[in-house]
């Protein structure tokens, strides 16, 4: 969870033939980035659209195994405002000895929700059809990971993307033009089942 305290991650290091890897140089780093939503709500999206996150990454600090090859590294998360959307952390472990290359090892855990998150999921494949209604469910999950209760506003907007071009002194260039319109609001109380909420795409 974001802002809890390092968790101790062991490490075993042996050689090929069996012997313990003793006194090996450890080094690494954690990375922390979204995660492709959450696996019991398939569909949903969740987090803003519009505010994406950026990968953070800190290093481990550096340590080395002892005489029966293993270490016990603390491992922090990079200290974040919580971005409200799925993270996971992946954590590289590199075990080098004098004459050869690093050995490397990956995990990765993703990590519990510290706030309540709100999933979207269109009800349509791809795009909604002209004339027709999109359809969204909403769902709360909490930091147990299961359904909750949120008293949610929601709002459907249209965005329409145009182009504008530009000439100046025999150049040209052209620049996006993006307009926002409203086209329907509401508000709902999300619990144990989705939510569906619907907008008139013309």
């Amino acid at each position: 969870t974001l802002g809890s305290p390092p968790v101790d991650l062991t490490v075993a290091a042996r050689y090929l033939f069996g012997a313990p890897g003793a006194g090996l140089a450890i080094e690494g780093e954690v990375l922390l980035r979204a995660s492709e939503g959450l696996e019991p709500f398939p569909g949903y999206s969740f987090g803003r659209h519009d505010q994406p996150f950026s990968a953070q990454m800190t290093s481990l600090d550096a340590a080395e195994t002892d005489e029966a090859g293993t270490a016990v590294i603390p491992v922090a998360l990079p200290q974040i405002e919580d971005p409200l959307r799925p993270l996971e952390a992946r954590v590289t472990i590199r075990v080098a000895e004098g004459s050869g290359r690093p050995v490397e090892r990956s995990v990765t855990q993703k990590l519990t929700p510290a706030d309540t998150l709100i999933g979207v999921k269109p009800m349509f494949d791809g795009v909604a059809a002209e004339g027709s209604d999109a359809r969204f469910n909403l769902i709360a999950v909490g930091a147990d990971g299961a359904p909750t209760r949120a008293a949610v506003t929601w709002k459907v907007v249209r965005v329409d993307y145009d182009s504008q071009w530009n000439q100046s002194v025999g150049n040209r260039s052209w620049e996006p033009v993006v307009s926002r319109t409203p086209v329907a609001e509401g508000t709902a109380t999300l619990g144990d089942q989705p939510v569906e909420i619907a907008a008139r795409v013309d």
